[in-house]
């Protein structure tokens, strides 16, 4: 009776034990389930709509990078169907459950969808992206880096030749006051962003309206007018290069 008690134990041990390995822990991605999506690489899917689909979703995992701004570009290869986005630092497949979601409002239709990911650190991150219509479409998701901090050194090099002054473009040169300028400029183009869903909107929409912000900022006579424009019009140029180059497809 005694080995019968023990043997019992030990299998509820056992089963126990497994139970809580094949638990997702919500910090963490689906390896299992999730690819890889690595720098400049895209990946093709399609959904064949209600009553034909596996799974529902397809899942990817991506890194993140303190020094590289992260974008995840979704684009309706056909313009059918409603293909969504969600990103988070982990995902339950069971329960559909993405964990930790950046905040970002998918458009509707076969828009396109882009995703900044946070730059803060060297952080995994699962996206998910899943049919939201009863119409069969195509869809492709694009992973790239932008050199941000490349960016702002040539803008303001640009901003500074323009208002005549010898200055090295380098952001570790510029005095205290300047990078506090540099960063309310940042700040408030920014803050236009994330107002805004670059790929619904285009490209013209968003640099116009925070060329307006900074102009109520600074003034239209500013070196730091010259230096934010020029800064957001590359940043959103090579944000969104896989939605508005027209030669950067998914074949």
């Amino acid at each position: 009776m005694l080995k019968m008690k023990s043997f019992n134990l030990a299998k509820l041990l056992l089963a126990t034990l497994t139970l809580l390995v094949s638990i997702p822990n919500p910090g963490m991605a689906a390896p299992n389930i999730c690819e890889e999506l690595g720098n400049h690489r895209y990946t093709n899917f399609r959904d064949e709509g209600p009553g034909k689909r596996r799974r529902g979703y397809v899942c990817f995992v991506v890194r993140d990078n303190p020094n590289l701004k992260g974008v995840l570009t979704l684009k309706h290869l056909n313009n059918r169907g409603n293909w969504d986005i969600v990103v988070g630092t982990g995902f339950d497949p069971v329960a559909k459950k993405v964990y930790e979601p950046i905040s970002y409002q998918n458009n509707r239709g076969s828009v396109n969808e882009l995703v900044w990911l946070p730059g803060t650190s060297n952080r995994e991150y699962v996206v998910v992206a899943f049919p939201n219509s009863n119409t069969p479409s195509d869809a492709c998701l694009v992973f790239h880096r932008v050199d941000y901090y490349g960016i702002a050194g040539q803008a303001l090099g640009e901003a500074l030749i323009k208002a005549g002054i010898r200055y090295v473009s380098g952001g570790n040169n510029l005095s205290q006051k300047d990078k506090a300028q540099s960063d309310r400029i940042i700040g408030a183009g920014l803050s236009v962003l994330s107002r805004n869903n670059l790929a619904d909107v285009g490209y013209d929409v968003v640099l116009n309206e925070i060329s307006i912000q900074l102009s109520n900022l600074f003034g239209t006579d500013s070196w730091m007018l010259d230096f934010g424009v020029s800064y957001f019009g590359n940043y959103v140029k090579e944000s969104g290069k896989f939605l508005f180059d027209p030669n950067m497809k998914c074949t």
